[in-house]
């Protein structure tokens, strides 16, 4: 027997529920007195392991730099993205970097000598919230029950790549099947389950990371979605910076301090971490002090060192109607982005029936007081909005209720002719299913991008969230159609891509999502390689040669990652990293040359031999044959050094071999370009040599004058391969 468990997977706390005949809240021993229904989600790792929790909470003060809080915002987000940087600076964690055979799309965190991935992080602390319900369960009279579906809650405007990484995290904690559920709606499920009448809420969900609000319609035990709206950088920690900034102004007004923030900043790094991660702490228990009383202290138990290192104790006390004033600001954009969702809505404010209030930051004086402002009467909170979102996924986990949900954001891809073009709309009903034709724009295209972006209508900005490559099976004319097929479940509302040639269904395109890790890599070594591959330093042949290679490496790359848990596949690894090995050989410079010389050094010897010394020609003959061995085996260093060799001999030979090489210029340019006329030339070369060979010098320039004369007006760019393009176009008509 298995069963399905909801989880509130949050950015301060995580929270686990069932559904029986009542709901049950699954506790634990080690979780936040007094309730112990809170699971910290916070992650330390320690000499003997990591720990997930209290326990791990307990070391954010004394180990800072070993610690990770706060982790859900950086879910499904990129290392070079600014936000994250900030995050960085903020909580001490410096090390943060691409994943390990990723890119900057992707992030991992260094702590110490452990290197995590936000998805791993939260795959613990899912992997903590289980271990505690089996245990609840077992205290039940239930013990040995699996555990191994779950219905995760997350921000109702989480991109896809969010979510993709939160179902990531669900796989790698061992859940065999993971539902994602929008938290307001949860919270409405939690409010109205069994409500009887047909009402509307606008659900306004103010967590510790994140701010989320949505409008659903309430029925019975049905729940439909019919608007949503969020700033995923506006919450409770955002509460807390702006604390933490007056009271470090207060300290520093205090004592007479005019730049505390560059003393905290030149603290040494550990005890920097150390202080910073007390004062967060101290600021959180005087909010949550404020939300009872008018005054409270903050007093942090570790000092700040001035310039002299002496410790300055910080006694500061804090009023609600500071506090009301500091987080003003950040309260009036919430409701902001509530009225702005309800106009874009067509909602008018008489058709709510409840403003209902979830989320650890609505509990706060200033929170209530604006929305009853805002709305009227018809604010009411949670009775248990701390657990309000672990219940509704609980009931959905059950299978109790219906729903119905919607696109959260507009999807967009980028094209040779439109760079902002709408595949999903946001606002569409789940399951959504579409497709789209698109055409190559060149002749012979063998590869397709589609650079997927969410866009975030709150912020103004696009979100890159992923890139599909498309590999074509052979060479197709301009215009050849591509049938791209995009689908959004209910369950997930992640997306899925698929594709065809739209005349001949039967031949599938190659594809796979590309989210910032090794697929993606592989891909930027690719786009690398395509890139030289149109610098002109290639012909037709050498073009057609690397885009078969670069087919094949995308063929392989689409089975590189596990789907479920992102894992790379050993054997995929190896046939993508050989591909890849033969398409750098056939673009790397040093080959180039080094075929180059070969070329060239072969040339002199058979038509400039009798300009030579024997024993120079038989040096030549040598070195070509050691550089055809080193191109053979692939070593750069020995290879480098042969390239070298030949370049002295280029300064070594008389002048009358370079006088012989200019006219086999001139004259290869006439085979290339007029064939026909070759023959008639080709005689002059050897009047060139044998005039040379004579000491007749005016004879020989007579014989280059006119092998420059043939040549003349012809240009190379005539034969120039074409470009390789990689973004298709739309159908048009």
């Amino acid at each position: 027997m298995s069963l399905a468990i909801g989880i509130d997977l949050g950015t301060t706390n995580s929270v686990g529920a069932f559904k029986f005949a009542s709901l049950e809240i699954v506790t634990a021993a080690d979780n936040t007195a007094p309730d112990r229904v809170l699971t910290p989600s916070v992650l330390a790792y320690q000499a003997d392991g990591p720990r997930v929790g209290h326990e791990a909470l307990a070391q954010h003060v004394a180990a800072p730099e070993r610690v990770v809080v706060s982790v859900k915002r950086l879910m499904g987000r990129g290392s070079g993205e600014p936000a994250v940087q900030a995050y960085s600076q903020r909580f001490g964690h410096l090390a943060i970097s691409a994943p390990e055979g990723g890119t900057a799309q992707g992030l991992a965190l260094r702590l110490g000598a452990e290197q995590v991935t936000p998805e791993d992080v939260s795959a613990a602390i899912l992997s903590k919230v289980l271990a505690n319900a089996r245990s609840y369960l077992a205290g039940l009279g239930r013990p040995g029950v699996a555990i191994d579906r779950a219905v995760i809650t997350v921000p109702a405007y989480f991109n896809d790549k969010q979510r993709h990484a939160t179902l990531v995290a669900g796989a790698r904690a061992g859940l065999t099947r993971v539902e994602l559920l929008p938290e307001p709606t949860a919270a409405a499920i939690s409010y109205a389950h069994d409500g009887g009448d047909a009402q509307t809420i606008l659900v306004y969900d103010f967590g510790g990371g994140t701010f989320d609000a949505s409008l659903i319609t309430a029925a019975g035990n049905t729940f439909v979605e019919c608007a949503k709206a969020g700033d995923l950088w506006l919450g409770g920690n955002d509460l807390d910076l702006a604390l933490e900034g007056h009271v470090l102004a207060e300290l520093g007004r205090a004592e007479g301090i005019s730049d505390v923030a560059g003393l905290v900043a030149r603290l040494p790094d550990t005890y920097r971490r150390r202080f910073q991660a007390d004062l967060r702490q101290a600021l959180e228990q005087a909010k949550i002090a404020l939300s009872r009383w008018e005054r409270t202290m903050v007093t942090p138990a570790t000092p700040l060192l001035d310039e002299h290192g002496l410790q300055l104790l910080i006694e500061v006390p804090l009023t609600r109607a500071e506090l009301d004033r500091l987080v003003a600001g950040m309260v009036d954009r919430t409701v902001d982005i509530c009225r702005r969702m309800l106009a874009e809505a067509a909602f008018p404010l008489d058709t709510i029936d409840r403003v209902l209030l979830v989320g650890g930051s609505s509990q706060l004086a200033i929170v209530q007081r604006r929305l009853r402002e805002a709305f009227g009467t018809r604010v009411v909170v949670h009775p248990r909005p701390m657990t309000a979102v672990a219940e509704g996924a609980a009931i959905v986990a059950a299978g109790l209720v219906e729903k119905i949900g919607t696109v959260s954001r507009d999807y967009y891809i980028r094209l040779a002719d439109a760079p902002r073009h709408c595949v999903i709309p946001r606002n569409e009903i789940l399951p959504y299913r579409a497709s789209q034709t698109f055409v190559t724009v060149v002749d012979g295209q063998r590869l397709l991008r589609l650079r997927f972006f969410n866009h975030d209508h709150v912020a103004g900005l696009d979100e890159p969230i992923g890139d599909v490559w498309l590999g074509l099976d052979r060479a197709y004319p301009k215009g050849t159609e591509v049938l791209a097929m995009f689908e959004l479940d209910e369950t997930s509302n992640v997306l899925q891509v698929t594709a065809c040639l739209k005349r001949h269904p039967e031949i599938k395109v190659s594809r796979t999502f590309s989210r910032g890790l090794a697929d993606e890599a592989f891909y930027e070594e690719v786009e690398a390689a395509i890139a030289r591959l149109n610098d002109g330093s290639f012909t037709q042949r050498g073009v057609e040669e690397g885009l078969n290679q670069a087919a094949e490496i995308i063929q392989h790359v689409n089975g590189l990652l596990d789907e479920r848990t992102a894992a790379v596949r050993p054997a995929a690894l190896a046939a993508t990293r050989q591909s890849l090995a033969r398409l750098q050989r056939l673009v790397s410079p040093l080959i180039l040359e080094a075929r180059w010389e070969v070329y060239q050094l072969r040339r002199v010897s058979e038509v400039c031999g009798t300009l030579l010394h024997s024993s120079a020609r038989g040096e030549l003959d040598t070195l070509v044959i050691q550089l055809e061995k080193a191109l053979g085996e692939g070593e750069e260093g020995p290879l480098r050094g042969l390239v070298e060799q030949a370049r002295r001999k280029h300064c070594a030979w008389p002048p009358e071999v370079d006088r012989v090489l200019e006219g086999l210029r001139h004259l290869d340019k006439v085979r290339h370009l007029r064939p026909l006329e070759a023959a008639q030339q080709a005689p002059w070369l050897d009047r060139l040599v044998t005039a040379l060979k004579q000491g007749q010098h005016a004879e020989a320039a007579v014989a280059l004058d006119h092998l420059r004369g043939a040549a003349e007006g012809l240009s190379w760019q005539a034969a120039a391969a074409a470009p390789i393009v990689l973004e298709p176009g739309r159908q048009r008509g």
